[in-house]
């Protein structure tokens, strides 16, 4: 089994991630790239389980996005600098849980714009 990306982000962090990927301000996940497993917490906490080709990709975007000041010039630098450290601190993981799981793109691409 490849090893997999393991990060939980909080519930404003979830919700700006749908906001950037439904504006394409950061590349979209496709199917199978992201998998998700709420934590059931008063934070609506999810852990995201992240192919490593999707993972690189998108922390080079994040990452691109905050040497060009991008962060700075939006309302919410310090959340982006939190949600961008988080990336880069995932941890890797070989076992699933895949009976919990949920394929994110399945679960919220028909909401984006």
């Amino acid at each position: 089994m490849e090893t997999k990306k393991k990060q939980v982000f909080n519930g404003q962090e979830l919700a700006m991630l749908f906001q950037a990927f439904s504006k394409k301000a950061l590349c979209r996940p496709q199917k199978g790239d992201i998998y998700s497993k709420s934590n059931h917490s008063d934070d609506n906490s999810c852990t995201f389980y992240i192919q490593p080709s999707y993972y690189e990709k998108l922390l080079k975007e994040i990452q691109d996005a905050h040497q060009q000041g991008k962060f700075a010039h939006s309302n919410a630098n310090t959340a982006w600098v939190a949600i961008m450290n988080k990336f880069v601190n995932a941890s890797n993981i070989d076992d699933l849980e895949e009976d919990y799981l949920e394929d994110y793109y399945e679960s919220v691409s028909p909401y984006w714009f």
